[in-house]
């Protein structure tokens, strides 16, 4: 049978994860295909509710699968014998697919492409073949041979999605499009197209890194996310896509478009993957969906932020080289376990102790200070590895954190701060770290980045919403900022947006007398350097005390729960306290006065 001319389809089950996040995955391809990703469209995907002999067998996903007929339709094949499609098959390997050898219709020899035959060095061939060459001599090949802009962006996009089962991350999962470079009237150079999204949102909050995979980079990852040409765009590329298609706006806008579409066949799925069975379970994963992309926006900012801070570089250390210490002092050791595979980091020898100190560090004319390293330790316990700041006083270093409270041990954690406090803006500013390790106690030190801020940073803005259980906005609650971090009141959408001093951080709690919200504050401990937009979908959701069923309507079925507690008090059998406006342990007329005021309202 045909379909629309197709004589197959492809379709996921989503049994990695759900058909709703896999769905959403392959549409934010989709959305990336402007001129701020890829530039050329690179993905569809539709949901199929599928049907064997009238037996609901749930929903798919359809997912185009990549052959001659995919680039006839969309015209990439001009000339069938100088167009090559590839797919990459495993670590650094690869299997021709257009034009296909072994069908017959080219002969069995058919060259590989210029770009294939040109690019005979890692990660593009079996590790072996010839040397990858130094950065500007990668540079010089990808100006000639791939499209980058596209390559980084599809990287940058499985990384967002937090895809473990891509190119960069697991070498899989690919094609790319060759063209004839040695005709001069070709112009079009390698583009690399993904084909699956079954392994998205890894992850429950959305931490995952973007430039390395968990435990140990590949080496896609190694030659181009450590490229010191490469790795700023590749930022650039996220940043883009994060301000233009990839806004977390974007995101709720499509999913609030499909939720009418699929949320009756997905709640009749005998097989969906959610948590709760039947609508409530469907409306729950697409707020959690929402939740978890909130997150991983402002943790990419954070990371790309972090990666290339603002600011003077005071200093930039990974530790390697001869001698690989000259900006330290202290009786560490260079050592090969890293938080990137094949380099080194510093480390305190087992049984050791005593203090690893930067040199001094031009801070007289900072306004900020920012402090950035990773770290991993093995079986050490409280105040084994401890981190201090020279506050100016002679040979005087105050106390900042014991860093085995940091995460786990044998992960790689990353340590950041920002110093607003003037008593460390000194011209001898230095950071220490001082180790009490027994035996069979080891710390990791890597990549230490300290920058400065001369000028008065802009105060980042935190934003967001408020909403009832309708989904409208809650006007005129006040939102509460402690620290010194201010206030504001919602408008009429729920809308609040209020800026925060620069490297802020603590709780926002929202209050107005008539409402309880959920949840009821939330806490940023991470110093906010950058905007924070939506972070959550909504921030709050919050109730009405008058509306009795939580419905987000306050009307006759309310009324009906109020009058069933009418006139009793604690100790009768139809007492309810939430009906207890006037909190006087007393249902009566003040209660009711509280309750018709509010009714009139809505």
């Amino acid at each position: 049978a045909h379909w629309h001319n197709l004589s197959k389809l492809s379709l996921e089950t989503g049994d990695d994860v759900d058909v709703v996040a896999e769905g959403l995955a392959c549409n934010i391809h989709t959305m990336s295909s402007g001129s701020q990703g890829y530039g050329y469209d690179a993905w569809r995907g539709n949901w199929i509710t599928m049907r064997v002999q009238g037996v609901n067998r749930g929903v798919y996903l359809n997912i185009e699968q990549r052959n001659k007929l995919f680039l006839e339709n969309r015209n990439w094949v001009e000339d069938p014998n100088n167009t090559w499609m590839y797919k990459i098959t495993g670590e650094n390997e690869t299997l021709l697919k257009v034009p296909d050898k072994d069908s017959g219709e080219v002969p069995p020899d058919y060259p590989d492409s210029p770009a294939r035959i040109a690019l005979n060095y890692t990660p593009f061939m079996p590790s072996g073949s010839g040397s990858t060459p130094d950065d500007a001599g990668l540079v010089a090949d990808m100006d000639d041979y791939v499209n980058m802009q596209g390559m980084l962006s599809m990287a940058a996009i499985n990384s967002f999605i937090s895809n473990h089962d891509s190119l960069f991350s697991h070498y899989q999962n690919t094609y790319f499009m060759d063209y004839n470079m040695h005709d001069p009237c070709e112009t079009r150079k390698r583009m690399y197209l993904p084909w699956d999204v079954d392994s998205v949102m890894k992850g429950a909050e959305a931490d995952g890194d973007i430039y390395d995979r968990e435990g140990g980079s590949t080496t896609w990852q190694e030659i181009f996310l450590d490229s010191p040409t490469y790795r700023p765009q590749y930022n650039q590329v996220m940043s883009d896509l994060m301000g233009t298609s990839l806004t977390q706006s974007n995101i709720n806008s499509f999913l609030d478009m499909m939720l009418p579409i699929l949320q009756d066949a997905l709640a009749a799925d005998p097989y969906n993957q959610f948590a709760t069975p039947g609508t409530a379970g469907v409306l729950e994963r697409f707020s959690e969906i929402k939740t978890w992309y909130s997150n991983r926006i402002v943790n990419i900012l954070e990371q790309i932020w972090w990666d290339e801070p603002a600011g003077t570089i005071l200093l930039k250390d990974d530790f390697e080289g001869t001698p690989w210490n000259d900006n330290w002092t202290g009786a560490w050791l260079q050592n090969t376990e890293d938080y990137k595979s094949s380099y080194t980091s510093a480390h305190t020898e087992d049984g050791s102790e005593g203090d690893f100190t930067c040199g001094n560090l031009d801070a007289s004319d900072a306004n900020v200070i920012h402090v950035a390293f990773w770290i991993m330790k093995d079986d050490t316990e409280n105040d084994d590895i401890d981190l201090y700041y020279y506050n100016g006083a002679t040979d005087s270093y105050d106390y900042i954190i014991d860093l085995d409270t940091l995460g786990a041990d044998d992960v790689w954690l990353r340590y950041t701060d920002t110093i607003t406090d003037s008593n460390y803006f000194e011209p001898d500013f230095k950071i220490r770290f001082n180790a009490t390790v027994g035996n069979n106690e080891n710390v990791w030190v890597d990549d230490v980045i300290i920058t400065k801020l001369i000028s008065e940073p802009n105060e980042p803005v935190i934003s967001g919403y408020i909403l009832n259980p309708k989904n409208a906005g809650i006007g005129g609650v006040l939102m509460l900022a402690d620290n010194g971090g201010g206030s504001v009141l919602t408008d009429g959408n729920g809308f609040y947006e209020f800026p925060v001093p620069y490297g802020w951080s603590g709780t926002i709690t929202p209050t107005e007398a008539d409402y309880t919200f959920v949840p009821s504050e939330r806490t940023y401990s991470k110093p906010v350097v950058v905007d924070q937009p939506q972070r959550w979908s909504p921030d709050y959701n919050g109730t009405s005390i008058y509306d009795l069923d939580s419905n987000g309507s306050i009307d006759f079925y309310d009324y009906a729960t109020f009058a069933s507690a009418w006139q009793s008090s604690l100790v009768d059998g139809n007492w309810n306290p939430a009906c207890d406006f006037y909190t006087d342990l007393t249902i009566d007329f003040r209660d009711l006065d509280k309750f018709t005021t509010a009714w009139l309202i809505q």
